[in-house]
């Protein structure tokens, strides 16, 4: 049995169809003449960037004669946006996303870009990657996946990974190794400016475009206290090395009491010239007395800052 024979279309019909296509069309753009449009005055554009200090670039030189390099300084950079309770700013849009960086071996980087109006002040997080974060240079799959799984230790319970941080350290014809892995995201706003205000308070003009950048420094991890001040000293921790096998661990850093420092927060020139004694040092009673306590809770929140700027208020963020 053959195929149904179909019967050509009439002109009729086709002058139907081609009619209730008109009125559909026609009915569509009078919908959309309808919408009421957006008269909001254009908003300013912050353009966010992150780059390493000029000391993770090129190497850190203590002032207890050590040489820092960093193998891989690994952390992710994101959540660009305004802070909520400010009534004199108006946000448009913000960048609520994450990027994953290697400090070590990238160089000055886009974040995000947020857009609003008015005195705004813009906030940023150093944190752990999220499943999809963009990748950077030096950054991998295999980085996030390291970084997402949960663990514990002294001051993090269940918590993802934020900072990678492998290195050596070398003097004369010592070196030692460091590999540290940090479980703490911050949220950071408020860096200040030798002026007394903060560079991450902007006025943001109708249509003007701006530029943030930020700045890790890996150097803070080094410093005898928690001040810009402060000496950059790797000693105390050289001489941490309890088992001598050149590489100091955040464990043993757990065991090593602080060193004194003078006053103004500058401490002494070289302190000790041990290179390891192979006995592990007495523990300090208290554990904000040990190094491991001052770089994990006083000096891993002053990693990320604007470029430029002084020191920034952070909040602990959990990625729970």
């Amino acid at each position: 049995m053959g195929e149904p024979v179909r019967k050509p279309e009439s002109s009729a019909a086709r002058a139907g169809s081609c009619e209730h296509v008109a009125l559909a069309l026609a009915l569509a753009s009078l919908a959309t003449a309808c919408l009421p449009g957006d008269t909001r005055p254009e908003p300013a554009s912050v353009y966010v960037t992150v780059e390493p200090s000029e000391r993770v670039a090129l190497g850190i030189e203590t002032d207890d004669g050590w040489r820092i390099t960093f193998d891989r300084l690994v952390l992710a950079v994101g959540n660009i946006d305004f802070e909520e309770d400010d009534a004199a700013c108006n946000p448009y849009a913000e960048a609520h996303y994450d990027r994953l960086f290697d400090f070590a071996v990238t160089g000055r980087e886009k974040v995000g870009t947020a857009y609003g109006l008015g005195t705004c002040r813009i906030e940023f997080r150093l944190r752990s990657p999220s499943f999809d974060a963009l990748l950077g240079p030096g950054a991998t799959a295999r980085d996030v996946a390291f970084m997402r799984i949960r663990g514990t230790d002294r001051f993090s319970g269940d918590e993802q990974a934020s900072v990678l941080t492998i290195g050596a350290a070398v003097r004369g014809d010592v070196a030692k190794r460091f590999d540290w892995v940090f479980r703490r995201s911050y949220e950071i706003t408020s860096c200040e400016t030798e002026a007394g205000g903060f560079a991450t308070t902007l006025e943001l003009a109708e249509g003007a475009a701006g530029e943030l950048r930020l700045e890790v420094r890996g150097e803070e991890l080094f410093r005898s206290l928690a001040d810009d001040r402060a000496q950059l000293r790797f000693q105390p921790l050289a001489d941490a090395d309890a088992d001598a096998d050149g590489l100091v661990t955040l464990d043993e850093l757990s065991k090593a009491p602080r060193v004194p420092v003078g006053s103004g927060g500058l401490g002494p020139g070289n302190g000790s010239t041990g290179e390891g004694s192979g006995a592990a040092p007495e523990a300090p009673a208290d554990p904000s007395g040990s190094l491991e306590y001052l770089i994990y809770e006083e000096l891993l929140p002053r990693l990320l800052r604007v470029r430029g700027a002084g020191p920034c208020e952070t909040e602990r963020r959990s990625r729970r």
